[in-house]
């Protein structure tokens, strides 16, 4: 799920925007710690624009260079003003 978000270069408060979830909802199901059901995983799909199977196969979306961030606006704002 991070893996395509980062692609698209989302941040997570979008994904949460478009999927009518949270950001913190967002990360948890990012980290792993959550099991997600059909729906859950559905949704997401939905709103990062990819099929369900994208999300368990990961040769369509490769790990990301680790030193790649994507920022909400608001932490744009500040790392900008750094």
């Amino acid at each position: 799920m991070r893996r395509i978000r980062l692609k698209k270069r989302l941040t997570q408060e979008q994904v949460a925007e478009r999927s009518e979830t949270t950001p913190v909802w967002i990360s948890v199901c990012e980290k792993g710690t959550r099991n997600l059901s059909v729906r859950s995983l559905s949704v997401i799909a939905y709103a990062l624009g990819v099929p369900m199977a994208a999300l368990l196969d990961t040769k369509d979306y490769p790990e990301t260079d680790p030193t790649q961030r994507i920022y909400s606006k608001q932490t744009a704002k500040r790392v900008a003003k750094s």
